[in-house]
């Protein structure tokens, strides 16, 4: 997605630690968690290292729904109903009204992947 397109708090917390590693140096592998993990001193960051790649795409496609006309709009906003569902709305632009969308992407939970 575009810089900025979500237009929330995550946008800006990603944004301090892309301006970090634009002005930070670092040389090892351990120097640049070092790094991630001071970037901002108001929000605790938590990097580490993955030793297992995980294969995400063989993983969720089972539970996967075929979907398609997800690229069109330019604003998307996933929330948590209150009966626990994950509600997904999109818009086209900033001044206009959420449209929630009956598109449900998971037919079923996927399972916790095994790690090797």
């Amino acid at each position: 997605m575009p810089v900025g397109h979500t237009h929330e708090d995550i946008d800006q917390f990603f944004g301090r630690l892309s301006h970090t590693l634009l002005t930070g140096s670092f040389k090892t592998p351990p120097a640049f968690l070092d790094l991630l993990n001071g970037s901002i001193k108001t929000t605790p960051v938590n990097a580490e290292f993955l030793h297992t790649p995980f294969e995400i795409k063989d993983w969720i496609a089972p539970c996967l729904n075929n979907v398609n006309g997800h690229s069109e709009p330019h604003y998307f906003l996933w929330q948590k109903g209150l009966n626990g569902a994950v509600m997904f709305s999109f818009k086209d632009r900033a001044e206009e009204e959420w449209i929630l969308s009956k598109l449900s992407l998971l037919s079923a939970i996927p399972r916790a992947p095994l790690l090797l």
